[in-house]
């Protein structure tokens, strides 16, 4: 990501567990961002308190921009900020962490080197 190559960048081109931590900490806000209005529509479509106040998707998205205005899409956003950050930057971390400790144990190549990969991304996600 851009703030991965940024924080290795300013860390000598050194890939640490720091690093991978900032760097997933700071992907979390964007994410949230763009994230955030999907959620607040999904969840208006989902509520019994809502329920049957909207047609479908566009309209409850117009309708909740013309009654509470575009702010109302943002709800959540602080949460759902730290909760990205502190997951991503947690699995970023570990990630990093596990990688380093797997290339320190062993030396194998190719399709052993794939499954390693693969078993350590099932283990942080």
């Amino acid at each position: 990501t851009f703030a991965h190559r940024e924080l290795l960048r300013l860390n000598s081109n050194q890939s640490t567990a720091g690093v991978a931590l900032a760097a997933g900490c700071l992907a979390g806000v964007p994410e949230a961002v763009v994230a955030t209005p999907f959620q607040v529509v999904k969840v208006r479509l989902q509520s019994r308190e809502h329920l049957g106040r909207y047609k479908h998707t566009m309209d409850c998205l117009m309708k909740v921009c013309a009654e509470e205005g575009v702010g109302a899409l943002t709800k959540g956003l602080a949460t759902t900020c730290w909760r990205n950050a502190v997951w991503n930057g947690a699995y970023f971390s570990s990630m990093h962490v596990m990688k380093e400790r797997q290339l320190e144990a062993s030396a194998t190549m190719g399709l052993g080197q794939a499954l390693d990969s693969l078993v350590i991304g099932f283990m942080g996600g």
